[in-house]
């Protein structure tokens, strides 16, 4: 899965003759299920130097052919050899859609196609790695773990998987500190305390404790300039505390 690259692309040359239409194509319902995939395969093989020519929405149509020929219907009509033989051809087609897909930032699609492939096989590292993809540029961060830790398990060795994975990390810490400054940013950093002397607290106190008389009062005891506690009673203090709210 060197690069992820997309299907096949090696058995295809960029002369142009390859990009003429088939010729002599029937109507699918008179194709027998060996020209129905035959047909599908020349699509694929035509998508597939698009695509190396840069080509993407080209490269899609084509793709989008090959998969019509083997619609659901005719895919259920298959046993055997024959269905091993389409899943060989439609198979490619969707991951090859889902590489373009990916290209075009179009990643709702991308999770469509490489889902319909882990539908008939579910072991698919390339279906995995890409719909993981998609999901983590979708913000979706569990899916695409989970994608990403099942492909690993197929392809241990796959570098690419584990450098998405280290990615992945990297976007939630990024995400969390995100978060941190916005609120910081809502509510304002925390006030530093403030150490301050006991002749201070005394005053703030004094101050605050109603009535002049018992400022002067405070005032006039003789207190050591260390309190490890006080308590100062005040009358309408002490009744305030006992109304109920």
């Amino acid at each position: 899965m060197k690069g992820v690259p997309a299907e096949n692309l090696s058995h295809t040359n960029s002369n142009a003759d390859a990009l003429q239409r088939p010729k002599n194509v029937k109507p699918l319902n008179d194709m027998s299920v060996e020209e129905r995939i035959t047909a599908a395969d020349q699509r694929k093989m035509v998508g597939n130097v698009f695509f190396k020519n840069e080509k993407l929405e080209e490269a899609m149509e084509q793709y989008k052919m090959a998969i019509s020929y083997m619609g659901s219907n005719f895919m259920l009509s298959l046993s055997g050899k024959q269905r091993a033989m389409a899943v060989d051809v439609k198979t490619p087609c969707h991951l090859n859609m889902a590489m373009c897909l990916i290209k075009l930032k179009r990643y709702e699609e991308v999770v469509i196609h490489c889902s319909t492939v882990l539908t008939e096989d579910e072991t698919n590292v390339k279906a995995l790695f890409r719909r993981g993809k998609a999901r983590a540029e979708l913000g979706q961060t569990d899916a695409a773990r989970d994608d990403f830790l099942k492909a690993r398990k197929y392809a241990p060795e796959e570098k690419a998987i584990a450098k998405e994975l280290h990615l992945l990390v990297e976007q939630e810490e990024a995400f969390k500190q995100k978060q941190k400054d916005f609120y910081k940013g809502i509510f304002g950093p925390s006030p530093e305390k403030k150490e301050i002397s006991s002749e201070q607290m005394i005053e703030n106190i004094s101050e605050f404790a109603a009535g002049p008389k018992l400022k002067r009062r405070w005032q006039q005891q003789e207190q050591p300039l260390y309190c490890r506690s006080f308590t100062i009673i005040d009358p309408d203090i002490e009744n305030e505390d006992k109304k109920t709210v």
